[in-house]
């Protein structure tokens, strides 16, 4: 404590401002980086559609990535400027969010239909499968 003039001043230790999303705390400053630069991306993206279908195409993808963009920030909790870098790169990615969603989920099912799990090694199989991904 410091005392100037009949006042104390304490310094204080900043701490980031954290909050929770359906139970995962994050801190605010990175995932607003993050969000932000995503939409920034998306929409000069976006600014290059001229036809009302693009724009629609546009929306959906970048709803996408936005939520592509909060699941990372919440599983890596980087600091601002990663977290910034993050959500520029996904944003960029954009609809190649889909192949590579695709691909996962083909190697998870081995391009066979989902079987049906209705007993204890069917979901025995259908773990390791998750596990493996």
């Amino acid at each position: 404590m410091v005392k100037a003039a009949g006042i104390v001043v304490a310094a204080a230790a900043l701490t980031p401002l954290t909050k929770d999303l359906l139970g995962y705390p994050f801190e605010v400053a990175p995932m607003i980086a993050a969000v932000l630069s995503c939409w920034v991306v998306r929409l000069y993206y976006g600014a290059r559609a001229r036809s009302k279908e693009g724009w629609l195409v546009d929306v959906s993808i970048t709803m996408l990535t936005s939520l592509f963009t909060v699941g990372a920030v919440l599983m890596m909790r980087p600091s601002p400027f990663p977290a910034l870098i993050l959500g520029t790169g996904i944003g960029a990615i954009g609809a190649g969010l889909i192949r590579i969603a695709e691909k996962k989920a083909r190697r998870l099912f081995d391009d066979e239909p989902p079987e049906v799990v209705d007993d204890a090694e069917g979901v025995r199989r259908a773990m390791e499968k998750v596990r493996n991904l």
